[in-house]
């Protein structure tokens, strides 16, 4: 069996669903309530180069997500301002979970997967799991390569974290098979509720803003640097795994 999702709630994502729609099936796209809000155009452009790293991209409207859901569609919870899991004090980071499952669930029904922005391990740490699955999630999903095989379990766990192979449009088509085939068929896979990401997040995290958004708390040009360089004895790591550091040959 195999899932589809999306992170970020980009326009873009129509697309992605006119291709799951061709093929016969459905996906669960995961937004953040705040850039599905705001139309301004500064602030998007803002918000993209601070939060997303991103170019100024045009976001899902809730006209748009109705009609996702109107298709069979699930929408996910991504945290309302997408914040970074592990940085984010834990008052604020339950406000960004709670809210923004409140703020979807009036709107589009029930919001039952969370996926942590940037997803990687280091993103998201055991206090942060703690507050998603207490919010009501019944899955959180990583940005993390792998393919998970059925619990020999008798009982489903409560609370799943997912590994999930990235497809990018800018990939060739023999990478992504590749990839995909691989973690499918390996004997080994990934058991439904992998352990790591109970580990308390260890690595450097100073280039990721953990400054409240869209409220700054010093001009926004200050932060610029902190996303221009990698921290201070590493290197910057995207917040999707690196696709070239395994290629098929």
């Amino acid at each position: 069996m195999a899932c589809f999702s999306s992170d970020d709630g980009f326009e873009s994502n129509l697309r992605l669903a006119a291709v799951l729609k061709e093929f016969g099936t459905t996906g669960c796209f995961f937004v953040n309530p705040a850039s599905v809000a705001n139309r301004d155009d500064a602030w998007v452009a803002e918000f993209c180069r601070v939060r997303l790293q991103a170019r100024p991209s045009r976001f899902l409207d809730q006209r748009q997500l109705e009609g996702l859901v109107r298709d069979g569609h699930e929408i996910g919870n991504h945290t309302t301002t997408h914040v970074v899991c592990s940085e984010t004090p834990v008052n604020r980071l339950a406000r960004e979970i709670e809210s923004a499952r409140e703020w979807l669930e009036r709107r589009f029904g029930p919001v039952l997967h969370f996926a942590w922005p940037y997803g990687q391990v280091d993103h998201c740490s055991r206090a942060a799991k703690r507050l998603i699955f207490e919010a009501g999630h019944v899955s959180a999903s990583s940005v993390v390569r792998g393919a998970h095989l059925l619990s020999d379990s008798p009982e489903a766990p409560k609370d799943v974290v997912l590994c999930r192979d990235q497809i990018w449009a800018a990939d060739p088509i023999k990478h992504t098979l590749y990839f995909s085939a691989r973690n499918a068929l390996s004997p080994g896979g990934v058991p439904v509720g992998f352990p790591t990401y109970t580990q308390e997040p260890s690595s450097q995290l100073s280039h990721w803003s953990a400054v409240p958004w869209p409220e700054y708390s010093e001009p926004a040009s200050r932060h610029r640097d902190r996303f221009a360089r990698p921290p201070a004895g590493g290197s910057v790591r995207s917040f999707a795994l690196d696709r070239r550091a395994e290629r098929p040959e």
